[in-house]
């Protein structure tokens, strides 16, 4: 304590007095005379000083009264000590420490809490002088010094260091001090947790060094060294992997400075091992969602809420043609057709304020190509709730619309073409009985009989119904009935040839393959095809013009053909162009709509072109149209390639083949058994009728007399023609079998012909051609 030399100092001071003050009272006047002058020294010492004997004040010198507050003797001379200390239980404490130590100690040194005359409390220093150890009546010399500055300071300093070491345990990170050699002086709470190792096991005996992997070690001595040199700038926060006692591995934030006016430093250590693996997490899904966004044919588009383009997928990229620089920092609305625009701006409001379901929108590309893009946007948000952005992912739906347009054109067309063949069917059994009473009385006729004109034109509004059901039928795509391999260029060019000799107005150019290229087709069907797109074309070119004809081959993919339910591969393309008036979109949408048209109606019936969709589809091939108004119109035909050799047509002469064969005839129909008995009785056929399926498997079964021949309707109720066809097989495996029906060779007549049909024969027939299909069918031709 720095005041302690001056109290001894003083005790050495105050034994002359005291010596005088025992012969005082003993009568020694020997240094009676003395006595003045050493009272006016201990009068004038800072220190206060006072003789106490029998716990009373026998005298004070000044600094005593000042340190009390006495303002003369009579204050206190005579007043019992016990008043001096600032409370009783201090003044006990003293007493017993006086008790215990007078009589091993000449002098005791102790504090106590004193209280001045004004009661304001103090510390003091006090040093007692025994005169007499072993005669208390002798009384004591006591010396008091105020500390209470010094008292307080402690204090201060004791309450500053427990709120730093409070502040030090409690800090919330692990903190430890750490010396120049590297060994831990000082660690805290948390870092023995961090460490799982209890201080004393750390302080003094471990170092840093111990607590760091290796990898890392290197780089750390470095900075602890460079903090500790006068020209060193180590970084104050860094990284680093810290080992506690088991060997785990943890990833902490360390903050380091040098404890001034020492070569001491403080670290604070943060564990950031969640942090580091949330952080990777993040990464790892970052990079997830940045390598979805980057592979997902979608566009993906993120944007301010003014819409200004803040990211944009790859996808955008490779489908619109622009750069990354010529979208971004764009507004959105540059790259939104015009008519899209105003709801664009309206539905991104809307989505602010409530979610918005998928919006359909055309958008611009480079090319100046609009396309459709069905688009999803969301809202981004802050943690507060606050939009502060708009995401888009967009879906170019260009191609699967044109597909759904083709799939409601197909399904359309597959419920008309049901209605239609039935029709066909139906009106053909009516155009039966016309034409086979017509062919009878024609047959037995000369030329210049009045009725032959009569009944030729009666044949000639027949075979024109005839027509008109074939467009049905075709529009109910039933009808293949003679498929043969033909070269595409021949038959190009023979209907060309033929349209071309009727009008003259129109000039053909044709651009035809030179080498054959070969389809499996019903030659009269695809001929009525050419027929119904040339008149279309001369429609269309009412003051004449131009007709462009190309054959080509064609590989198509299945990308290609999906939207046309057709198959990947080879085809024949025939391009039918015209130079006429073109079509406006919304009737090239509708052109193969049966009973469309935009002619007069006593120009067209609009069953030609949704006739010849419906053939080329029952081929197994598509039409295409492309038309601008003012820029003429091409048809697209696509068939598929055959790999046969092409048929050669044999001429025949014409007349009637006669027989003298038994024919069963069935048919549920009283008007088609009338008239075809007639007509196979007309050549010379000996005729046996059914008309239902059961009656003509029983005839069969019981037949007395060989039957060389069966005629089988094929639409019939109760057994129909297909489960006759069976039963008669089981009954007769040999026996020839000819289907006659409305419908065309399709669906229920093409399975028979494949279950081992003979023939097939389409109503309304003419006696010459019955006559020919019979003799072709018995004969095996």
């Amino acid at each position: 304590m720095s005041d302690k030399p001056t109290y001894d100092e003083l005790a050495h001071r105050v034994c002359e007095p005291e010596n005088a003050l025992k012969k005082h009272n003993r009568k020694e006047t020997g240094l009676h005379g003395k006595f003045p002058h050493w009272e006016n020294v201990l009068k004038t010492l800072p220190v206060g000083i006072s003789y106490t004997k029998d716990r009373k004040i026998l005298w004070a010198n000044q600094a005593m009264e000042q340190l009390f507050g006495f303002q003369s003797e009579e204050e206190y001379l005579g007043l019992d000590t016990a008043h001096l200390y600032a409370t009783p239980k201090e003044y006990a404490r003293i007493g017993k420490l006086l008790y215990d130590q007078k009589k091993k100690e000449q002098v005791i040194d102790y504090d106590a809490r004193f209280v001045r005359r004004d009661g304001s409390p103090f510390d003091g220093f006090v040093r007692v002088n025994l005169i007499d150890r072993n005669d208390a009546r002798q009384g004591i010399i006591v010396s008091i010094v105020d500390i209470t500055a010094r008292k307080q300071a402690e204090e201060a300093l004791k309450e500053s260091e427990a709120r730093y070491r409070t502040i030090y345990e409690n800090s919330g990170t692990a903190t430890l001090t750490i010396q120049a050699d590297t060994t831990i002086a000082m660690v805290n709470r948390e870092y023995e947790k961090l460490s799982r190792l209890p201080r004393e096991q750390i302080e003094g005996k471990m170092r840093w060094t111990e607590f760091v992997v290796p990898e890392d070690l290197e780089n750390m001595v470095s900075y602890h060294k460079e903090r500790r040199s006068e020209d060193g700038a180590p970084p104050r926060n860094y990284e680093f992997r810290f080992v506690d006692k088991d060997g785990n591995i943890k990833h902490v934030l360390n903050t380091v400075s040098l404890i001034p006016g020492t070569t001491d430093s403080i670290a604070s250590l943060i564990d950031i091992s969640q942090q580091k693996a949330a952080a990777e997490r993040l990464r790892e899904s970052e990079e997830f969602y940045t390598r979805l966004v980057a592979t997902m044919p979608d566009i993906v588009v993120r944007m301010d809420l003014g819409g200004n383009i803040m990211f944009v997928s790859d996808a955008a990229l490779d489908i619109s043609g622009y750069s990354r620089q010529e979208m971004e920092r764009q507004n959105m609305l540059s790259f939104i057709a015009p008519e899209d625009q105003e709801r664009a701006i309206e539905n991104n409001i809307r989505m602010l304020e409530d979610k918005l379901g998928p919006q359909t929108y055309h958008l611009l590309m480079k090319s100046g190509e609009k396309r459709l893009f069905e688009v999803n946007g969301d809202v981004l948000r802050t943690d507060d709730g606050s939009p502060c952005g708009i995401v888009h992912v967009m879906r170019d739906i260009t191609e699967q619309k044109k597909l759904e347009r083709l799939l409601m054109q197909a399904h359309k067309m597959e419920a008309i073409g049901t209605l239609a063949g039935g029709i066909a069917h139906d009106f053909n059994n009516l155009l039966m009985g016309i034409q086979g009473r017509a062919s009878l009385v024609s047959v037995d006729l000369d030329r210049s009989h009045p009725h032959k004109e009569h009944i030729s034109a009666i044949e000639a509004y027949v075979r024109s119904a005839t027509d008109l059901t074939k467009q049905l039928l075709g529009v109910a795509r039933g009808g293949k009935y003679e498929i043969k391999p033909t070269d595409v260029n021949q038959l190009v060019a023979g209907s060309a040839h033929l349209f071309g000799r009727t009008k003259k107005e129109i000039r053909i150019h044709e651009k035809l393959k030179t080498d054959p290229i070969i389809v499996a087709v019903d030659r009269k069907q695809i001929e009525q095809v050419f027929l119904n797109l040339f008149i279309n074309a001369w429609q269309a070119m009412p003051d004449g013009g131009n007709l462009y004809l190309e054959t080509r081959v064609a590989a198509l993919d299945e990308a290609y053909c999906r939207p046309y339910q057709t198959k990947p591969g080879p085809y024949a393309k025939i391009a039918v162009t015209d130079s006429g008036i073109g079509m406006e979109p919304a009737i090239r949408q509708r052109i193969f709509d049966p009973f469309f048209t935009t002619k007069h109606k006593t120009r067209g019936t609009g069953l030609g072109l949704a006739s010849a969709y419906g053939i080329i589809k029952n081929h197994g091939g598509m039409i295409t149209v492309y038309s601008e108004v003012g820029h003429g119109t091409t048809f697209n035909i696509y068939l598929p390639l055959s790999d046969e050799d092409a048929h050669q047509e044999e001429t025949r002469e014409e007349g009637l083949i006669k027989g003298h064969e038994t024919i069963l005839l069935i048919d549920d129909e009283a008007m088609i058994l009338d008239v075809g008995t007639a007509m196979l009785k007309r050549l010379d056929y000996r005729v046996i009728c059914a008309d239902s399926g059961g009656k003509a498997v029983e005839l069969i079964r019981q037949a007395e007399t060989r039957i060389d021949l069966v005629i089988l309707d094929l639409i019939m109720p109760g057994m129909d023609g297909g489960k006759t066809f069976d039963r008669i097989r089981e009954l007769a495996p040999d026996l020839p079998v000819i289907i006659a029906s409305g419908y065309a060779m399709e669906g229920k007549a093409a399975d028979i012909m494949a279950r081992g049909g003979n023939g097939f024969i389409q109503k309304p027939f003419t006696i010459l051609e019955l006559s020919k299909k019979i003799r072709n069918v018995i004969d095996g031709v």
